[in-house]
Order: structure tokens, then sequence, then C-alpha cells
């Protein structure tokens, strides 16, 4: 099964997405400052990807936060991928 699929992340979350193998006792915190995360999951290799970005499409509804970038303004992207050894 293929995933390429966005989330939006809650406002006060730290961790917009968390995984723990059972096999290896390793666990993946992705920390943004970003909106959404897309899920994806290529079909060529076992993988998965978490691409931390803007609302997908947010220049076609009004309702989603501007993802234009005007003269002078600064755009900051902020992710923070942490590997832990959980034992």
């Amino acid at each position: 099964m293929r995933l390429d699929t966005p989330f939006v992340v809650s406002h006060d979350a730290k961790n917009v997405a968390e995984l723990y193998s059972s096999v290896t006792g390793i666990q993946m915190k992705v920390e943004s400052n970003q909106p959404a995360v897309v899920v994806y999951t290529p079909l060529e290799f076992g993988a998965i990807c978490f691409e931390t970005q803007n609302y997908p499409d947010a220049p076609n509804f009004k309702s989603f936060p501007s993802a234009l970038l005007h003269p002078g303004e600064t755009y900051y992207n902020r992710s923070v991928f942490t590997f832990d050894l959980v034992t």
C-alpha cells in the first residue's frame, strides 16, 4: 500500500510525527514549525518519508494559511528529526 497523504498538525503539538520499531527499538520524532506534514511511502523500496510543509494547495483555498512569500518577507522552515534507542 502506498501513502501520499497530507495531515494537518495541531497548533500546540511539539511532535508532528513519531515512529517506533519494536524490532530494532529505534524511535524517530519529527518536530516542525509547519502546519502540515505529508506522509509518503514509495512503492519502489521500503521507506517512509515525512515532508513538513504548508497546507498543500493553499493558494487555492482562502481558509488555509497563506503560502505566498512577498518581496522583503523571510521564509523560515524548521524541521528536526530525532532518533533514539528505546530499551
